[in-house]
């Protein structure tokens, strides 16, 4: 029996985890999150396009408005939460593959400024946190 480290199993989820998504194994380029911090930008397209560089892997997505009240989409990705499986390019209301919709997505309205906040998970898959890594705000 062959025996296979953590990361090289948590590796392979990621890798399965991303393929689903229907990119080809040379598409996927994760990079490292120094210090977990990003900056996180939103196209102006609408719906907007979250993304964050360096192009590290996620396990979380929060949008609100900026002026206060309950999130209007939140994302987080469950039991693989520990491999950080959520990819740079998130378009509003489309959550990726194996993403659970924790909130939304409701419809967002012109002229409210919103915030969005992408969150990595710290630990393993037996502990740890989700800890926010960026934010950034923007407005139909």
């Amino acid at each position: 029996m062959r025996y296979w480290s953590r990361s090289h199993r948590q590796l392979v989820v990621l890798s399965v985890l991303l393929g689903a998504c229907g990119d080809s194994p040379h598409e996927v380029s994760l990079e490292e999150c120094p210090n977990d911090e990003v900056t996180v930008t939103v196209s102006a397209a609408s719906p907007p396009q979250f993304s964050w560089s360096p192009r590290c892997g996620m396990a979380s997505l929060q949008v609100y408005p900026s002026a206060g009240g309950p999130s209007v989409w939140v994302l987080y990705s469950g039991g693989q939460a520990a491999t950080n499986p959520f990819r740079s390019g998130i378009v509003y209301g489309h959550a990726p593959v194996g993403a659970l919709e924790v909130t939304g997505p409701a419809p967002l309205s012109r002229g409210i400024e919103y915030r969005v906040l992408v969150y990595r998970w710290i630990g393993d898959g037996v502990g740890g946190n989700l800890f926010v890594a960026g934010a950034g705000s923007f407005q139909l």
